[in-house]
């Protein structure tokens, strides 16, 4: 630490003192790098594995590798069961049901005009209600007698 003094005596002027601290400069205290030391903090063991040797431990972490094994087996092959039962179904659908193309009005009036007149009047809605509006006054007279 060093005081400096601002003004001289010899003025009468008051004695001012300051106060300057010197920068000490702290040494690194850096290791080389082939020696680096870690610190190593005790990590709190698991109930499980207290009093376990490390064979025993080895032993059940191989134990738990077999089981993952096994397990990761299982769930491929349900995976192609599966997969082959999808299309399995979709070749089951795709052949019950074949997809007719349906033409249009014109084109089966140019091909067979007395067909194209025909399915038109039978799907026609007023025809298909009188049909239905039919058959219920049959049943209600079926009831009756």
């Amino acid at each position: 630490m060093s005081i400096v003094v601002e003004g001289t005596p010899e003025t009468g002027e008051p004695v001012q003192e300051a106060v300057v601290e010197e920068a000490v400069e702290v040494e690194a205290t850096a290791e080389p790098e082939g020696n680096v030391v870690e610190e190593t903090t005790e990590a709190e063991i698991p109930a499980k594995y207290q009093g376990k040797t490390l064979a025993e431990v080895i032993e059940m972490h191989q134990n738990v590798e077999q089981a993952l094994g096994k397990q990761g087996s299982e769930v491929g092959e349900q995976r192609k069961l599966i997969q082959s039962l999808l299309e399995a179904q979709n070749k089951a659908q795709t052949t019950e049901t074949p997809q007719e193309e349906e033409t249009s009005f014109e084109d089966v009036f140019y091909d067979d005009p007395q067909k194209a007149v025909n399915q038109a009047i039978e799907n026609h809605p007023d025809v298909l209600k009188a049909r239905q509006q039919i058959a219920e006054q049959e049943q209600q007279q079926i009831k009756c007698s």
